[in-house]
């Protein structure tokens, strides 16, 4: 049986989606932008038992190659910053293409 394989982007955004920390940090990024730091410290207050930071940069930095959040340097704290790029992800069950619509962040809700 021959299989069609995955656009490589929708791959990229189906795998960011598939993890419940993945998920949450997108809800966090919904509230303001924030360093790798202030992610880890609000998904710890919210009940994530994460051992290493670095678990959540290496998440982020999943996020980010999704094209789901943006990283910057941002000037006047002087750090890296990521932000909510995609407000809903919408994928095209037929040709398994997604579209990434930007303008719906205010009133997206993630499940």
């Amino acid at each position: 049986m021959l299989r069609k394989e995955l656009d490589s982007s929708t791959a990229l955004i189906l795998r960011a989606l598939d993890s419940d920390l993945r998920r949450e940090l997108l809800k966090v990024a919904l509230e303001a932008p924030l360093d790798a730091d202030g992610f880890y410290n609000a998904v710890v207050n919210r009940g994530f038992n994460i051992r290493y930071k670095e678990s959540v940069y290496k998440e982020l930095q999943t996020l980010v190659q999704a094209e789901l959040i943006d990283k910057y340097y941002d000037v006047k704290s002087k750090k890296i910053l990521y932000k909510l790029k995609a407000g809903r992800v919408v994928v095209d069950i037929k040709t398994m293409e997604t579209f990434i619509d930007q303008t719906a962040k205010e009133t997206s809700v993630i499940h």
